[in-house]
């Protein structure tokens, strides 16, 4: 039997595993993150290092172990990222200046069997602020090997090398966690941001429904766009693909005909508005919490370029455990088609006890 050419919801979690693992042997996912070490960073235990043996990692532990701070590292380590934007100094947290913070990670450079070993660590920046993490040159202390003399090395590796320091890693980055992204209508309605009495809120989201459900319609005149002098459409309305549609409907058991998402702030704080087709119609305001969580998680995986690195954190929130098993085939099939890295963080039995030892850590 082919198994490209049957629906790929109908194979097996165990034969999607062998199918990347024998992808995992060639070059697919290179640039491919190995592992990370982390130094002076919060409670984590200084020189801690985790491994990916896969292109799928679970981090499985109790609550309190850092999970999350492991994953906000993770999501630092291209060159375009940096931990600062997510840990700095306050009066009740005090980063140590002593033992500077810094992680150390390797990944596998492309056509060669060259492991590249990259070092970031906070620095003091006049220009760029207290809370700057910067590339250095290996540290042998910190468990990392020499750099290599520049002319030492292949045309291929000098493309990833400067001369006193491997580049960083290179790879789109997408980091998904839904218990810190609400709807558009849940913040407005529930959060009160904005400070405003209840008929206040209501109000407004009957304003601008009418500005909204235009957008959806395809209009986008300045008058629709502008609301208090600001363009509120923080994201153009995109219309799911029906392979998209396809994965919704196997994951949630429920048929779906169209779904569009717009990101906007005509609620003045930035969210995701969605107008679903399903036999009905109705935005997010009237869908569970766990239906507008699968939607925007098959959406989000769905748009990320190829051989991102795509960061969940407790994808389960919201699910019941079908779902959960169901959203985990999903994620396998996108790292077989897209040859994407993903690490998980999740306390799901439904989701960890699917995949081999060397996916857990």
């Amino acid at each position: 039997m082919n198994k490209e050419n049957i629906n790929p919801w109908d194979l097996e979690h165990k034969e999607y595993i062998d199918m990347i693992e024998g992808k995992n042997k060639s070059e697919d996912y290179k640039p491919f993150l190995k592992n990370i070490r982390l130094f002076s960073y919060k409670n984590i235990l200084d020189g801690s290092i985790i491994e990916f043996n896969s292109p799928i990692t679970l981090l499985v532990g109790a609550n309190g172990t850092n999970k999350t701070s492991i994953l906000r590292a993770i999501e630092a380590c291209p060159g375009d990222k940096s931990l600062g934007d997510y840990w700095f100094d306050t009066d009740l947290d005090v980063i140590p200046k002593e033992n500077r913070p810094r992680y150390t990670y390797q990944y596998n450079i492309p056509n060669s069997r060259t492991v590249a070993e990259v070092r970031k660590m906070r620095i003091k920046n006049s220009n760029r602020g207290p809370d700057y993490f910067e590339t250095t040159k290996p540290v042998i202390a910190d468990g990392m090997s020499k750099m290599p003399k520049i002319s030492d090395l292949n045309n291929n590796d000098k493309e990833y090398a400067n001369p006193l320091r491997w580049k960083p890693l290179n790879k789109s980055v997408v980091y998904i966690d839904f218990r810190q992204e609400v709807p558009a209508y849940d913040i407005n309605m529930f959060f009160n941001i904005s400070g405003k009495t209840t008929s206040e809120i209501k109000s407004r989201i009957r304003k601008n429904s009418s500005k909204i459900k235009a957008l959806f319609a395809g209009e986008t005149s300045e008058e629709i766009r502008i609301w208090y002098g600001k363009d509120r459409v923080l994201e153009p309305v995109s219309t799911l693909s029906d392979e998209e549609l396809e994965w919704i409907s196997y994951i949630l058991e429920k048929r779906y005909d169209s779904i569009k998402i717009l990101k906007h702030s005509y609620f003045d704080i930035s969210g995701y508005t969605i107008i679903i087709n399903s036999g009905s119609q109705y935005s997010e305001a009237y869908a569970g919490s766990g239906e507008y969580a699968v939607i925007m998680m098959v959406h989000k995986i769905w748009s990320a370029l190829e051989l991102s690195l795509i960061i969940m954190d407790e994808p389960e929130t919201s699910l019941h455990p079908g779902a959960q098993s169901r959203i985990l085939k999903y994620i396998l099939f996108i790292c077989y088609k897209r040859n994407t890295q993903f690490v998980i963080s999740t306390h799901s039995p439904y989701i960890s006890e699917r995949l081999p030892d060397e996916c857990r850590v």
